[in-house]
């Protein structure tokens, strides 16, 4: 039950639909939005799948693919990589993030 609720939360962009609290309340003390939130939390879920041997590989590649050049959270970035190494997919897990 546990890996079902992560693999909610490793779809990101779905959170909505299973009735996910995506509200970011604003604070003098952070500069989180919404975006920033689901960017840390996608990473570590399937982080957390990989580990059990659970993650959808094909999501772990377009997550890489498409938004690890806007991941601002080294550790989301890590964790994203820890994850594909995990699935074995060491070829992007190891590759280094193109600047620019």
């Amino acid at each position: 039950r546990a890996y079902q609720s992560m693999r909610e939360v490793a779809q990101g962009d779905a959170w909505r639909v299973y009735g996910y609290e995506t509200d970011v309340y604003e604070s003098r003390y952070h500069d989180d939005t919404e975006r920033k939130l689901m960017q840390r939390a996608a990473p570590y879920a399937l982080y957390v799948l990989a580990r059990a041997g659970k993650a959808d590989v094909s999501r772990l590649r377009y997550l890489h693919d498409r938004d690890l050049k806007k991941m601002d959270s080294p550790l989301a970035r890590a964790h994203l990589a820890a994850a594909l190494s995990y699935m074995g997919d060491r070829s992007r897990a190891f590759r280094k993030k193109k600047s620019g």
